[in-house]
């Protein structure tokens, strides 16, 4: 049953991707019940963090709110330090979407240690976009070059570039 709902976890995964969000949220319905039938609780909240992702993806805010406060609460518990700082992104990106600014700015300020202690450099590019962005937003273009520069490096150091393309194009705007 544990390989089942990790199968099911990886495939809502890609129907997410895929835009394709019923599927996605059945395979993780299916995924979570497993879990929680086979008292899996770190399965069970690793289903609730993807069911965040796949929400965001699909435009409801809400719901992804939801399903990343259940993860991170649970991941805090576990201790996932990987986890908490998937989630803890999460909700700063839904906090900087919604214009909460500076709830967005202690998230990915938040999430940083965590990505530098693991050196997990897509969290930590995530982090300093998401820190460049609201830096720009508030005029503070010298803080935004910076942010958005340590991103860039990091996200081509990861052959990433659909997100080298993002930061790109922010800091073409930001030099406007």
């Amino acid at each position: 049953a544990h390989s089942t709902a990790l199968a099911l976890r990886g495939v809502a995964e890609i129907e997410a991707q895929q835009g394709k969000f019923a599927a996605g949220r059945a395979a993780l319905e299916e995924a979570l019940g497993l879990s929680r039938q086979n008292g899996d609780a770190n399965g069970a909240a690793r289903a609730q963090l993807i069911w965040g992702e796949l929400e965001h993806k699909a435009g409801r805010r809400a719901e992804s709110r939801r399903r990343f406060d259940v993860a991170l609460a649970d991941f805090q518990k576990f201790d996932d330090e990987e986890c908490i700082a998937i989630a803890t992104l999460g909700l700063a990106d839904l906090d900087f979407e919604e214009g909460a600014l500076d709830r967005a700015k202690g998230r990915y300020q938040a999430a940083l240690p965590f990505a530098l202690e693991r050196e997990d450099r897509g969290q930590e590019a995530s982090a300093r976009f998401g820190l460049a962005q609201i830096a720009a937003r508030r005029s503070d273009t010298a803080a935004a070059r910076t942010d958005y520069e340590k991103a860039l490096a990091l996200w081509t150091e990861l052959h990433d570039q659909k997100q080298v393309e993002a930061v790109r194009a922010a800091l073409a705007k930001l030099a406007r």
